[in-house]
């Protein structure tokens, strides 16, 4: 029997590799061409707050407990306090931040919707909310709520938006590739935002604008410790009278007290928070005096109506200023709208309770059905 010759090694170039490289290559091209600042997301619409929250709700274990609202919640209700809190009561649990900035009604839906997207949901979703979360703007949709849209949310909107929603279907196109692709993902995982941890020095106790240590000044939002005396740059917003005209005319379109497309976002977050089987507690965070008497006429009576109707109709709670029975004046406030330190301790004190009723109601019904 011959032997066989040896086996010539094919010598052709590695076709497939270079092919597969090409196409990554392309794809980052056309990512740096969009976006040339590379990683960094444009900060104006604050799309790196936005993106980088679906990525790490897929990165993160849900909480029990979901903070949503606006920065306003981020600010008025310290998770790591209001988890001490409920494991006094005897509730041991997690609490975690889920609050967007400039975040209203629109933005909030879809990050209760992003949220149904992950393995486990939390058992309370607690979103405090002001009447400016339920104010007009000119644009519709936001753009920063687009950041969260998938293609399901952008067919929602578009029967309504039509033209306005087509604008924004690339971006929703690079939605769906970043569910799927690290090389699209991977470009918004730079700060982390979703937070569940609770110790003292928490991300959350920082990104909530609140230090408990007093040489150090906070990371966002130029909020501070109420004990800060630091340097003159982190000094408290302005509480003039100008500056609550100037934030009322950002937060409210014209005259009118509350924006039936913030009020439609509204009741659809209650029927999503009903759908998935979660307990949704609305809690009213106060604003400033000040701010109160340059507010639309008739703006909190509406606001309060309008959540109050939206809560009863799918049988959540609706927790009013009133029924935290707390004295909330000047001193509890960093600007016109923001609670400091002082104010949010109050406010989730005050709160605790009602989210610790609202847990022992979901540990009755699972004992009912076993």
């Amino acid at each position: 029997m011959r032997p066989r010759a040896p086996r010539r090694v094919s010598q052709d170039p590695p076709w497939g590799l270079a092919i597969a490289c090409g196409i990554v290559l392309c794809v980052e091209g056309l990512l740096r061409v969009t976006n040339p600042l590379g990683l960094v997301p444009d900060v104006a619409h604050r799309e790196l707050e936005y993106r980088s929250y679906v990525t790490q709700l897929a990165a993160r274990a849900a909480p029990d407990v979901a903070i949503l609202g606006s920065s306003r919640a981020a600010n008025g209700v310290i998770a790591s306090r209001l988890t001490s809190l409920l494991v006094q009561a005897g509730a041991r649990v997690k609490v975690g931040a889920h609050s967007l900035s400039g975040g209203r009604a629109e933005e909030t839906l879809y990050a209760m919707e992003r949220a149904r997207d992950v393995a486990r949901l939390p058992r309370v979703w607690l979103w405090a909310l002001t009447p400016l979360e339920l104010g007009g703007r000119p644009e519709k949709p936001s753009l920063q709520a687009t950041y969260l849209w998938r293609l399901p949310d952008w067919w929602r909107e578009r029967r309504e938006l039509h033209a306005a929603a087509d604008h924004y279907l690339p971006g929703v196109l690079v939605n769906e590739l970043a569910r799927s692709s690290w090389v699209v993902r991977t470009r918004f995982v730079v700060e982390p935002n979703v937070v569940d941890d609770v110790g003292p020095d928490s991300w959350n106790a920082l990104r909530a604008g609140f230090v408990p240590d007093a040489r150090r000044p906070s990371l966002m939002q130029g909020a501070l410790h109420h004990n800060h005396r630091g340097r003159r740059r982190f000094v408290a917003h302005s509480v003039s009278p100008q500056a609550a005209a100037r934030y009322r005319d950002l937060a409210f379109h014209g005259d009118s007290a509350l924006d039936p497309f913030q009020a439609r976002h509204l009741e659809l977050a209650a029927r999503t928070a009903a759908d998935s089987g979660v307990r949704l507690l609305f809690l009213e965070v106060p604003v400033s005096p000040r701010f109160e008497a340059v507010m639309p006429a008739g703006a909190s009576s509406a606001f309060r109506n309008l959540v109050g109707a939206v809560a009863r109709r799918h049988g959540f709670r609706f927790v009013t200023s009133e029924d935290l029975g707390v004295d909330f004046g000047a001193d509890d406030f960093r600007d016109v709208t923001h609670l400091n330190f002082r104010g949010a301790t109050k406010l989730t004190t005050a709160a605790a309770p009602f989210v610790a009723k609202e847990l022992e109601s979901l540990e009755t019904r699972r004992g009912k059905r076993r």
